[in-house]
């Protein structure tokens, strides 16, 4: 043990870091495992195993720290870091070992008779502790060792995990909510008995929602909301506010109620057909005309949810989104035919058309969903871009149309604006005008403009936050990114210095450098001097999940945000919130 009070002590002018301090330990040759703590004013540093040298430690880390951070007033290598039962750093253990070593004469005070050892996650006497080592190749790396260790337990029994964090998300439970909350009323009125217009305002209240939530404006809002929740507040408040991203249940949900509301509506019309109408018994209650729209609308419903689905959505996203964008826009034309056609079937000959309609609530609901409908189209326009291909597999392009966008926003990008649309990230780099996309081999159309970069492209509605934008609701966060999914993370981690947020990078990809260049590359070391960029293509695909977790006990992270594929995205999420650390991914909801 070595001990240094003067380097320890905050002095005017210096900062205390811990954080900064264990990822600089961490970086150091052999070291497997390091925490710092704060203990008086002075900062302490364990490290593991027992056997390293801590006065090479010592030297490394006062020629790499930031000069404006204290050094470590002490260091004590450990054979290894005690755990709390949740998989943390006991960080009250530590600093009782502290304490002892002030009293005793020797250099590593006796373990308590118990601790709880990460790799096992059970307790264990300190004559076995050595158990979580044994099998591990000498001078491995620390994240080696994570890889060769076992995760803790799962929380939770198998079913009741399986139901919160995968029947039952946060974006499934806001569907259901909606549903039930509208199956209520609906077996009422069809008990007691109801007429048309009630049943097309039900439709026209459940389709606002559903039509708003996807606005990119209210989007924005409802994040910027989520991000300012003071990071003060208690955890479990940050990490409800941050589901936001499962705003789709609110779209869903309305859209599936608005159906079956229209459904009860298609049913009474057939049956008021027949009925004289109460205001002019000489005609019917509802005209052929009115019969004729409702059940044309009601196909083009059935066709839009049934292309809606999961399981088609996923094979023909492209037919998908053209029969979700021609379906939806015949349906908002169709609704308002059928407005004007309800209220003249409704009003009578001494009756003020004009009247009834500034008194029908679904005409003034069809104005403020046209409106939302038609503002991303109304910034519809053609932009310059500068490409630059980084690969054979990748391409990134550089626009300056307008400031940085917000870090972690996604902009549409289209070749054809009626056909198909395209979601990218944007890479907003701080003090400089305009941002950047990445582009990556996934399928036909990234295909093409890899090959042949294109010099203008269609860009539609404003940039619009993400899922990577709730790392701004905690103070430090674990970022996880395969692929081109760094693209995403990289304008999070390039501000996060800036927005007080300590992050640690975990970036999975086949060859880093060659595909996505020098400057990402350096983008990433640079917000994490210690990340962990795997090269697939020299070590194979490893075991995220492990490697997530230790990089998040390792850091204390309060959170995990990653940016994958489905099925690595869904494996990552439910392996860390079934084991208690809050994790967010893209739900692909849309």
């Amino acid at each position: 043990m070595s001990d240094q009070p003067a380097l320890g002590m905050a002095l005017p002018g210096l900062k205390i870091d811990t954080y900064a301090v264990s990822s600089n330990l961490q970086g150091c040759e052999g070291v497997s495992e390091a925490f710092a703590i704060e203990i008086e004013g002075k900062v302490y540093a364990f490290i593991a195993p027992e056997t390293l040298d801590i006065q090479s430690i010592e030297k490394t880390v006062t020629s790499t720290l930031d000069e404006n951070l204290v050094r470590p007033a002490g260091y004590y290598a450990i054979a290894q870091m005690p755990y709390t039962p949740k998989g943390q750093i006991d960080e009250g253990e530590l600093a009782a070992r502290f304490k002892g070593y002030e009293k005793s004469t020797d250099d590593l005070l006796p373990l308590p008779p118990k601790v709880y050892c990460k790799e096992l996650d059970s307790k264990i006497s300190s004559s076995a502790s050595s158990v979580c080592s044994k099998g591990l190749p000498e001078n491995t790396s620390w994240q080696d060792q994570y890889l060769e260790s076992q995760l803790p337990e799962k929380q939770l029994a198998r079913p009741l995990r399986n139901l919160r964090y995968i029947s039952m998300i946060i974006y499934r439970r806001i569907f259901a909510i909606i549903f039930i909350a509208n199956l209520i009323p609906f077996c009422w009125l069809l008990y007691k008995g109801t007429n048309c217009t009630t049943l097309a305002t039900a439709v026209s209240a459940n389709l606002l929602p559903s039509t708003l939530i996807r606005n990119d404006n209210v989007v924005n809002a409802l994040f910027w909301m989520a991000s300012w929740v003071p990071r003060s507040w208690p955890l479990w408040i940050r990490k409800n506010a941050a589901k936001v991203y499962h705003l789709g249940g609110i779209h869903s949900g309305c859209a599936v109620s608005a159906t079956f509301w229209f459904g009860f509506l298609v049913v009474q019309a057939s049956f008021d057909a027949f009925r004289p109408s109460l205001v002019d018994p000489s005609r019917k209650m509802i005209s052929t005309a009115t019969l004729g729209v409702t059940y044309a609308i009601m196909l083009l419903f059935t066709i839009i949810l049934t292309f809606a689905h999961p399981s088609i959505r996923r094979k023909i996203h492209n037919q998908f989104e053209q029969t979700h964008r021609f379906s939806g826009w015949t349906v908002l034309l169709f609704f308002w035919v059928l407005t004007f056609l309800l209220i003249n079937d409704f009003t009578g000959p001494k009756m003020s058309v004009t009247m009834v309609t500034m008194h029908t609530p679904g005409f003034w609901i069809l104005i403020i969903i046209t409106l939302s409908i038609a503002s991303p189209w109304l910034h519809l326009r053609k932009v310059n871009i500068v490409p630059e291909k980084l690969s054979e597999h990748a391409v990134r392009l550089h626009f300056d149309y307008r400031n940085n966008p917000v870090p972690g926003s996604f902009v549409r990008l289209s070749d054809k604006p009626l056909m198909e649309w395209h979601a990218f990230a944007t890479i907003a780099v701080p003090n400089r005008n305009g941002f950047s996309v990445v582009v990556s081999r996934a399928g036909d159309w990234t295909s093409k403009y890899i090959a042949n970069p294109p010099t203008r492209m269609w860009i539609r509605g404003i940039p619009t936050r993400g899922v990577m934008n709730v790392a701004h609701c905690f103070n430090s966060v674990v970022v996880v990114g395969t692929g081109s999914g760094i693209g995403p993370c990289l304008p999070v981690l390039l501000a996060a210095a800036k927005n007080g947020i300590k992050v640690r990078v975990l970036w999975s990809t086949p060859k880093p450098q060659e595909t996505f260049g020098s400057e990402i590359v350096n983008g990433v070391t640079t917000a994490d001097p210690n990340a962990i960029i795997w090269d697939t293509r020299v070590k194979g695909k490893p075991d995220m999940v492990k490697l997530v977790w230790g990089l998040v006990q390792e850091s204390q992270a309060e959170a995990v945000v990653i940016i994958s594929n489905p099925a690595l995205t869904k494996k990552v999420v439910y392996g860390m919130e079934s084991r208690g650390v809050a994790a967010y991914g893209a739900i692909w909801d849309s």
